[in-house]
């Protein structure tokens, strides 16, 4: 038997993290409901090999042939990165598994959190622009600045859903939508299991799924990017220490004590003016849409009531737990 595969393929800071883990956490009671995926690390080299064209796709083909060799139902595939995929990868992706029935899937959520959201994973990346310089290239879309690109070609629902629809049919791609703050816990799941059309299974709610950065520490960690940049870390030394230990272990938990990232309120105009030209965009794509269009409107709560950066005292503070907190992973190596 032949699977339906279905491909998760972003947007990045949609939920992706948390439906990973459930996936990840419940693999044995989906698989018992007739849905594999494989393993995380697995699905990041074959989507990377899928997207660089490295290796002329033989990781991604080597995924797709296992995935179809399931004897179930269902096969998934969930890597936000693949939305950045070029016309030629998208169809190459899909060819691999040779005329099986695919279905795509893109997690969306609105632009307001997105950008700040964006930004942050951006510090966690290497990257040095500050959320002023971030936010100010992709709210005026400056084709100049690379940090427009960076934003743009992973949430421009317009071109993205072009992209796959071209190869698989629009009968063949689903948006779900995010849903706004204050919606029940499992919602989003929900969501995604009714996309992917899975039987209702009882799953375990992820122990932790949001990797995301407050303002004080994701200003924190552009001026670490910008002090070890002579340093040329390779990748793997810059994951293993900088993200893996630093960002996620040490200052990731400081999230609760810290303002978010939000835009000023200066910025409603155009996320009014965004959201409405990428919940028409969905519109006219005449994909199907599980959750709700109006889910993509910015809440009335993602503005900052007082747009500040954060001063130097919330800077020592957050750089003193980094310090305690490397000196104790180190210790305990």
């Amino acid at each position: 038997m032949t699977p339906v595969v279905h491909l998760h393929i972003g947007e990045p800071k949609s939920g992706t993290t948390y439906l990973q883990a459930i996936l990840e956490e419940n693999r044995a009671v989906l698989e018992s409901a007739g849905l594999v995926t494989p393993g995380k690390r697995m699905q990041i080299r074959a989507a990377q090999d899928a997207i660089r064209g490295t290796s002329d796709g033989e990781l991604w083909r080597k995924l797709a042939d296992e995935l179809l060799s399931w004897p179930g139902p269902n096969a998934l595939i969930s890597m936000e990165t693949l939305c950045r995929a070029a016309p030629p990868a998208v169809k190459k992706a899909v060819e691999a598994f040779h005329g099986a029935d695919v279905r795509v899937h893109l997690t969306v959520r609105d632009v307001l959190r997105s950008l700040p959201a964006q930004w942050q994973q951006t510090t966690q990346h290497r990257k040095t622009w500050s959320w002023s310089e971030y936010s100010t290239a992709v709210m005026t879309h400056d084709g100049s600045h690379p940090a427009t690109n960076n934003f743009w070609s992973q949430h421009d629902l317009e071109k993205i859903l072009k992209r796959w629809v071209k190869v698989v049919g629009v009968q063949n791609v689903c948006v779900v939508t995010v849903p706004q703050p204050g919606a029940a816990p499992m919602l989003l799941w929900q969501r995604f299991a009714e996309a992917l059309a899975l039987p209702e299974v009882d799953v375990t709610p992820p122990q932790q799924s949001n990797e995301s950065l407050g303002q004080v520490s994701a200003e924190l960690m552009r001026r670490v990017n910008v002090a070890i940049e002579p340093l040329q870390f390779s990748e793997k030394q810059y994951n293993q220490a900088v993200r893996a230990i630093l960002a996620r272990d040490v200052l990731a938990p400081r999230r609760a004590k810290e303002p978010k990232v939000l835009p000023p309120e200066s910025a409603r105009p155009w996320a009014d003016r965004e959201s409405e030209r990428l919940i028409e965009a969905v519109r006219a794509s005449g994909v199907r849409v599980v959750g709700d269009l109006e889910d993509l409107r910015p809440h009335a709560s993602g503005y900052a009531p007082n747009a500040t950066e954060p001063n130097d005292t919330e800077l020592l503070d957050a750089a003193m737990d980094a310090v305690r907190g490397l000196v104790q992973n180190l210790a305990n190596t």
